[in-house]
């Protein structure tokens, strides 16, 4: 926003560049500004490539993960320029007497606050490949009209070079699914290029009358991904003994036949030396469950439910 408000355009061919999985705010800010605006696959070195095929005036490069470059004499991610252009733009709004916090939010009022998050699917163990496989087979088969309350406007699958809905070819060279909604919210899926994971990017345009809006398209994007059957664990309870214990969990709740004095019942424990066992699942202890399982159990601490 700061650079473009002070860049005069040049030609058809003045152009910010960023990355397919970058904020749905990018191309509405710098149409906004009537700059064109160049998307291509993820990392910085597709950025690069923009410049060195010298068919656009290069604005501005940057992706989402991190990496900004402003003058092209160095084609690649510059940390340098990045800090310099932050010192100036503070300095900028600050003789103005606005905070870059209170320009961030005459955008967000402008366009839409966007919630930008990642979602990370940990890749380990011998079956690491098979599992990629089978999460980015389950992406390319997506074909729904919508996810809870945001109606899809296309499914693009970059593996293929096809937008689904459209039946149109699009450009291929990444392993990328992004499903793009009305709004211009996205949701994108990817393997990563440098890590052994599969990486989800939610940049969803949030609902000032549900607050929860955001979060319940991730679950469901979620569920469908992992393809969940609503599966439910029936855990043991565990009675702790203790010096304050008496018979309430024998007489009274029926816990157990023993004159043990109980003093605790934890319904729910992951603890290594004192793990609930899932009934249902052979009696499989809860802490082993969840380390062969780590993908299925960080949903909440994702806030995604």
């Amino acid at each position: 926003n700061y650079i473009l408000s002070n860049t005069k355009k040049k030609n058809n061919r003045s152009s910010v560049v960023s990355t397919l999985v970058s904020s749905c705010l990018i191309e509405k800010l710098v149409k906004s500004y009537v700059f064109n605006y160049v998307s291509c696959f993820t990392g910085f070195k597709n950025i690069g490539e923009q410049i060195i095929k010298n068919e656009i005036d290069f604005i501005f490069g940057f992706e989402e993960s991190y990496g900004y470059l402003k003058n092209p004499c160095v084609k690649d991610k510059d940390a340098v320029q990045g800090a310099l252009l932050i010192c100036e733009m503070a300095s900028f709004y600050k003789s103005i007497n606005k905070t870059l916090f209170d320009v961030l939010n005459e955008i967000n009022d402008k366009f839409g606050e966007a919630e930008e998050s990642q979602y990370n699917i940990k890749l380990v163990g011998q079956d690491a490949k098979d599992r990629k496989e089978a999460i980015m087979n389950r992406a390319y088969s997506f074909n729904l009209s919508s996810l809870g309350s945001y109606k899809i406007k296309e499914i693009l699958n970059f593996n293929i070079g096809l937008n689904i809905t459209k039946n149109t070819k699009i450009p291929t060279g990444d392993n990328l699914v992004k499903i793009v909604f009305e709004d211009d919210s996205f949701i994108a899926i990817r393997p990563s290029g440098t890590e052994p994971k599969v990486k989800i990017y939610f940049s969803l345009i949030k609902d000032k009358k549900d607050c929860y809006k955001t979060d319940k398209i991730k679950y469901e994007f979620i569920n469908f991904l992992y393809d969940f059957k609503g599966t439910s664990l029936f855990l043991d309870n565990i009675l702790v003994e203790r010096i304050w214990g008496g018979n309430y969990f024998k007489n009274t709740l029926k816990k157990t036949d023993s004159d043990t004095k109980y003093g605790e019942l934890w319904s729910v424990s992951g603890l290594l030396n004192n793990s609930s066992k899932i009934i249902n699942k052979d009696n499989i202890l809860l802490s082993d469950y969840y380390s062969n399982h780590k993908e299925l159990f960080d949903l909440r601490s994702k806030r995604l439910w």
